[in-house]
């Protein structure tokens, strides 16, 4: 595979004279090395936990016995060519999530399981939830309670109902914590226009909490080390996964920033590859 980079004239320093032209614009040949290690991220097939699908779908769990296999029992009383099924997939605790192409066939596949004693009795169906955004509130005393927390944060709120924790952990100020709220969206966009509330006559700071999942092996992003495909570290001058006396390349390479911009306009800035 022949990867080529476009990049403006004055960034272009190749050694060899017939890879740069007079033009605006410059196609440069990368190295070997480079060339293969790309075509290892573009080529990358998303794991089943990063596909998103937007089709409706059931969670599949056993009730009891964590060792009963939910498409033996479905297979023994249903037939699968009587719904519209997409996808089916493996999730944790022993449960299957059951993809369908419309609403309606995932309401005819959720009844008839119900109404199986034999499927119903060994089976939990549970609905996929909508995930919501996140608001973390910093620096927060830990002797002011949870309770306390969420009933102040209802007087900013159009449903006055507790906002539920998803997450807490300690800061660097002693005796001090942060606390992530799951936050509906208009909830969400009414706290944020406040950005700081008041507690017990002292203000906090009120932000969005960004959850970030990147590789601690590969660094990269979208994906975390348990799901990481690679077993060598990658090398800093060029990413790529091979020892740094194997390097024979001299530009610097990104792999995220690459990823990034091979999804973006030209003529956004991005990082250029540089000659060491």
């Amino acid at each position: 595979m022949e990867v080529f980079l476009t990049q403006p004239l004055q960034q272009c320093q190749h050694e060899s004279p017939p890879s740069c032209h007079r033009n605006r614009r410059d196609q440069v040949l990368l190295p070997p090395s480079i060339s293969h290690h790309i075509e290892q991220i573009v080529n990358l097939t998303p794991s089943s936990s990063q596909s998103v699908s937007n089709k409706p779908a059931l969670l599949l769990y056993p009730v009891q016995d964590s060792s009963i296999e939910i498409p033996v029992i479905l297979s023994e009383a249903i037939p699968s060519s009587d719904y519209n099924i997409h996808n089916i997939r493996p999730i944790p605790k022993s449960g299957f999530v059951i993809t369908s192409n419309s609403e309606d066939d995932k309401m005819k596949l959720s009844t008839a399981i119900r109404k199986n004693p034999n499927i119903s009795t060994k089976v939990t169906i549970k609905n996929t939830g909508k995930r919501h955004p996140s608001l973390i509130l910093y620096n927060v005393p830990s002797n002011i309670s949870d309770e306390e927390i969420k009933s102040h944060l209802q007087a900013f709120q159009t449903n006055q109902y507790p906002l539920k924790i998803r997450f807490q952990f300690k800061c660097r100020l002693p005796n001090t914590g942060n606390l992530g709220f799951e936050t509906p969206a208009t909830e969400f966009h009414k706290l944020m226009n406040i950005r700081k509330v008041p507690i017990k006559w002292k203000m906090y700071n009120l932000s969005e909490f960004h959850r970030i999942k990147r590789c601690n092996f590969c660094q990269s992003f979208a994906h975390a080390a348990k799901d990481c495909r690679y077993n060598i570290l990658p090398y800093a001058n060029c990413s790529g996964h091979h020892q740094t006396k194997e390097c024979s390349t001299n530009y610097h390479l990104s792999v995220n920033c690459y990823t990034q911009n091979s999804f973006n306009s030209q003529i956004q800035r991005f990082f250029p590859l540089q000659k060491t």
